[in-house]
């Protein structure tokens, strides 16, 4: 008998396998599964519907799987999908682990699973998970119903009006043509992003994010249903106090088509970049100050915070899901965290635990996933504690307290509750552990550390002269170009004022006549009348030379030796110039400065310093000055803009809003946060790459006292509760 068609279990070496293949565990009978091809090869899904949670396994698991009822024995099961599958089924070792993942993920269980103890343990962890999402500080959720009533006719209209490849088209040409509209425009839109988060902005910000995020949430909706999904409740979620709307589309997981789930994942991030494609273009083109913001408002929190957040694998969000269907990983952060809880307590905690499996295998995809989303997580918890803390006019610190508690409190707790336990906690490894990375922790905050504090800076002309007019007219002549050198007394430019001329002749024709009726006068002996005209005389001789001096203003000179750095003269022939208008800026050009906006945090640590030193970096030529001393602090911060070229409208790095009632120049922009400046003389032999233009942003880092690191966090740990207490402080008084 030929019997290589019918292989059998190899019998069992491993008391533990033994045991196993001795159980009659059951898979649960309300599990949704559903048959699906990859690349032709067919695979099942399995949807557990409590816990939300999606598995995938191989046609040989599935046989082996579904055997399992409760009185068929792991051998038997394992027997008989040999027979079927030949060469392609189960060992003994697959057969054990692949029974240890459906019990641990609780879609099968045994005796020893069903016992009172085990389902005592799971009725408390559910109780405990459920506490905790309830007392958690930085999260809620709060169902608002099923938006089924509203998303169907849209799917309606949708599918009868745009289903055809010539809205795809127009579509694809729409945002092809927008992207390169903004390839075009970058520099411009990014420079004026300093304004969005402006304090009066934030208003109007929020309720922009909350209208482009629940059109983003409809678009998942819609796209589901489009495929043939449910569509399950919508709702609000609050994560530190910021609404997020969401929908419940689980049931696209169901799909047999990677693409399709892959699809509706995406949908609301398209749907999102087709209203910054719209934005983008009402931004380009309209000329209105506030229809500019909102449309800059629109397409922040439709690009930026779609990149950050919905695209972002790292979270459980739509970039998650694609990946891990791209993956054909269902439970790739669940896994994940299993596998960082392995680490955790085997090589930390010296804990006797089975390594995990999961049908899909792939540790090494799921290990770096699992690192990154945990740096990641880390990341954005103490992001999210430092902005509570800042949150309610400083009344957010509680708030920061009960989340770091949250935290920290579970697993210490846990840590506590199993000391006793050696078969969780080896007290022994876990402390030489925990010893080896106290001293790496030790020796990294002994190490040295040069403080900086960083602040922009832009290049200025060390007391420039303003050349303003003195008089009203039209320019009739400009005699110089800027970047001209030129003298004291020298003339710039001839305006003209024939009003002023004629005034000028009917003044000296009124003299004239005066001075000939006090002849006559004279000649009759008219003494008081000839008192009153000489009076006449000097009044009008008075008013000629006033004129004279004004007409003699008409000829714009220069006051100071220097070159000319500004016109606003420039192609300005024939129009008109009003009294007070600045015309020109002289200045030295071997005379220049760097000025300095600093942080009003940063200024207060400055303030210890009589001098100062810092290094110079300048926009595209990299580091220009090794070293250069500040001696000059202002003794209170403003929101005067030093400079124009540090305002973000106009391309600079600090956030500004406009001031239309300013008459100078100077003024027409306020800084949004107060700063305070700094300057020094800049000798031009210090640079490494030739002179300086003024104008020139870059930045300054200025070197402070080299302490210990772990000294430095303290402090700036300090500084925070100090600052933090004083606000709360204020908030409760």
């Amino acid at each position: 008998m030929n019997h290589v068609n019918q292989p059998t279990a190899p019998l069992a070496s491993d008391p533990i396998t033994v045991e196993v293949m001795s159980l009659c565990p059951q898979v649960r009978n309300d599990l949704r599964i559903t048959r699906h091809m990859h690349h032709d090869v067919p695979s099942f899904l399995i949807e557990d519907p409590t816990s939300g949670r999606f598995s995938r396994v191989g046609v040989a698991e599935y046989t082996f799987v579904s055997l399992l009822d409760g009185r068929t024995t792991v051998a038997e099961a394992l027997a008989t999908t040999a027979a079927k599958h030949g060469l392609d089924a189960l060992d003994e070792q697959d057969a054990v682990s692949l029974c240890g993942w459906i019990v641990e993920a609780g879609l099968a269980h045994t005796r020893a699973s069903r016992s009172g103890m085990r389902v005592s343990d799971g009725a408390r962890s559910l109780r405990d998970q459920q506490l905790a999402g309830a007392i958690n500080p930085m999260f809620q959720k709060l169902p608002l119903g099923n938006p089924g009533f509203i998303v169907s006719p849209v799917v309606r209209f949708a599918k009868r009006y745009l289903a055809n490849r010539y809205v795809v088209a127009v579509f694809m040409l729409w945002m092809s043509a927008t992207l390169v509209a903004v390839v075009g425009n970058y520099k411009t839109f990014w420079a004026s992003t300093g304004n969005v988060f402006a304090s009066n902005n934030w208003i109007w910000l929020v309720v922009t994010w909350l209208i482009v995020k629940g059109v983003h949430e409809f678009g998942h909706a819609v796209a589901c249903r489009w495929l043939g999904g449910s569509v399950g409740q919508a709702g609000v979620m609050f994560v530190l106090m910021m609404p997020l709307p969401y929908v419940e589309v689980s049931s696209s997981w169901g799909f047999r088509n990677k693409w399709h789930r892959i699809g509706v994942a995406a949908a609301g991030m398209m749907v999102e970049a087709f209203l910054a494609s719209i934005a983008i273009w009402v931004w380009i083109y309209s000329g209105d100050p506030v229809v500019q913001m909102h449309a800059r408002n629109l397409i922040v929190t439709a690009t930026i915070t779609t990149l950050v957040f919905n695209l972002n694998p790292l979270m459980r969000f739509d970039g998650y899901y694609m990946l891990s269907d791209y993956l054909e990983l269902p439970n790739l952060s669940t896994n994940a965290n299993r596998w960082l809880s392995f680490m955790r307590q085997k090589y930390w905690l010296g804990a006797t635990v089975a390594r995990p499996t999961w049908p899909e295998g792939r540790v090494m995809i799921v290990a770096f996933y699992g690192l990154a989303a945990f740096a990641w997580r880390i990341l954005i918890c103490v992001s999210l504690a430092i902005a509570a803390s800042q949150m309610f006019w400083g009344a957010g610190v509680l708030l920061a307290a009960l989340a770091i508690a949250f935290w920290i409190g579970k697993p210490l707790l846990r840590l506590i509750t199993h000391w006793n336990d050696p078969m969780r906690i080896n007290r022994r490894h876990f402390g030489w552990v925990t010893g080896a990375l106290a001293i790496i922790v030790f020796s990294v905050l002994m190490i040295p550390y040069q403080r900086r504090v960083i602040a922009p800076m832009v290049v200025a002309h060390e007391a420039p002269t303003e050349i303003r007019s003195s008089v009203r007219g039209f320019v009739r002549e400009i005699l110089v170009e800027p970047g001209q050198s030129v003298r004291a007394g020298q003339v710039l430019a001839r305006l003209e004022n024939q009003e002023l001329e004629f005034d000028l002749q009917r003044l000296t024709t009124e003299i004239s006549q005066s001075r000939q009726r006090q002849r006559v006068l004279r000649r009759d002996q008219m003494l008081v009348e000839l008192e009153i005209e000489r009076a006449n005389e000097n009044a009008l001789t008075s008013r000629k030379n006033d004129l004279t001096v004004r007409l003699a203003g008409l000829v714009v000179q220069s006051d100071v030796d220097g070159a000319v750095i500004h016109s606003d003269l420039v192609e300005q022939i024939g129009t008109l110039v009003t009294e007070g208008k600045r015309l020109f800026v002289i200045a030295d050009p071997t005379r220049m400065k760097l000025v300095a906006m600093i942080g009003q945090d940063d200024a207060v640590t400055l303030r210890h310093h009589d001098r100062f030193s810092a290094d110079v970096w300048v926009e595209g030529q990299g580091r220009i000055i090794d070293e250069i001393t500040f001696e000059r602090l202002s003794p209170r911060a403003t929101r005067d803009l030093t400079h124009l070229a540090l305002a973000s409208s106009l391309g600079g790095p600090l956030a500004v809003y406009s001031n239309p009632q300013a008459q100078d120049v100077h003024q027409r922009y306020k800084l949004v946060d107060p700063r305070v400046s700094a300057e020094a003389m800049l000798n031009l032999s210090m640079t490494t790459s030739g002179a300086l233009k003024s104008g020139q942003r870059g930045n300054v880092r200025f070197a402070l006292d080299r302490r210990r690191l772990g000294a430095t966090l303290l402090d700036q740990m300090y500084q925070w509760h100090r600052v933090s207490g004083r606000n709360a402080t204020k908030t409760f008084r």
